[in-house]
């Protein structure tokens, strides 16, 4: 009786196996999908950064509820996005807190990741206290962008590119 037992579970487990690999074999295509519109994108040099997370140099993370991005296109860069850390200087008249602008003149460099993905540096001429960026970007969207400014301290932002 026990070796049927044993038996019927050997079994079973190989069946459970089987059909998890076969599941995966619908994954593959989906995440290539996936890669092709986002390699689409990043070659097109026209898409979004939206980010989820934002992590101060010398703070916890924390989850963004509210909608912040980074807009990319050849000729113009726009960011929305919001700044907690330390700031070493105050500019007089300054109202916003975060890092918003648009640029017009700027250093874009893709270079492609051995392993898939792609890094992108920005740096700019015309966005302020913001000198330069450089975004990470894995074959699923997924991203991490980090900001260098000159006043304040450098920050980091989880998110994806869509």
């Amino acid at each position: 009786m026990k070796k049927i037992a044993a038996i019927l579970l050997l079994s079973l487990s190989f069946t459970l196996i089987n059909s998890a690999l076969q599941a995966q074999d619908v994954t593959p295509s989906e995440k290539e999908l996936q890669t092709n519109q986002i390699k689409s994108l990043i070659d097109s040099q026209l898409y979004v950064f939206a980010a989820k997370t934002v992590i101060p140099l010398s703070m916890q993370s924390k989850s963004l509820l509210s909608t912040y991005e980074l807009k990319v296109s050849k000729d113009t860069i726009q960011a929305n996005l919001p700044y907690v850390g330390k700031t070493n200087s105050f500019e007089v008249g300054a109202s916003e807190s975060g890092i918003v602008f648009k640029s017009t003149n700027f250093k874009y460099t893709l270079q492609e990741k051995k392993k898939g993905g792609w890094n992108i540096k920005i740096v700019f001429k015309d966005a302020g206290d913001v000198k330069q960026m450089f975004l990470s970007v894995s074959s699923t969207g997924y991203s991490t962008l980090q900001v260098t400014c000159q006043a304040k301290e450098s920050i980091s932002y989880n998110g994806f590119v869509q």
